[in-house]
């Protein structure tokens, strides 16, 4: 805080001029500068999140071949468990449960998403 103050007052030296000022008014001025570097850290931050938000970001190309270090049995029994397991809510071929998945329903829940490495890995 002291070295942000003492930065702007080497830059602005009308802010360095606090002669008979009340200790009052110099913690509120700190208070103010402070407050308008918290205010550009939250800007820089939510221009940040919006920027790497892209979909096609995260999708992969359709023709990239991703290798699997699974073997053909523990497949075999990965399809079981997925269908009993997921298969009612995320479709037989992980096609996800509606439409547009980012969207909520009437109940305030997300539809379950494909997983075809396109949505979230909640």
């Amino acid at each position: 805080m002291k070295f942000l103050l003492k930065f702007l007052e080497k830059r602005f030296p009308a802010l360095a001029r606090h002669h008979g000022r009340s200790a009052a008014a110099r913690n509120a001025r700190a208070n103010l500068i402070a407050a308008c570097g918290v205010l550009g850290l939250m800007l820089a931050a939510i221009v940040y999140a919006v920027a790497i938000s892209g979909d096609g970001a995260r999708r992969p190309p359709a023709e990239q071949s991703i290798p699997r270090w699974w073997s053909e049995e523990q497949a075999e029994r990965g399809a079981e468990l997925y269908a009993v397991h997921c298969a009612e809510c995320h479709g037989a071929t992980a096609e996800g449960g509606a439409e547009n998945w980012r969207e909520k329903d009437s109940e305030g829940n997300y539809p379950p998403p494909p997983l075809d490495g396109t949505a979230h890995a909640w």
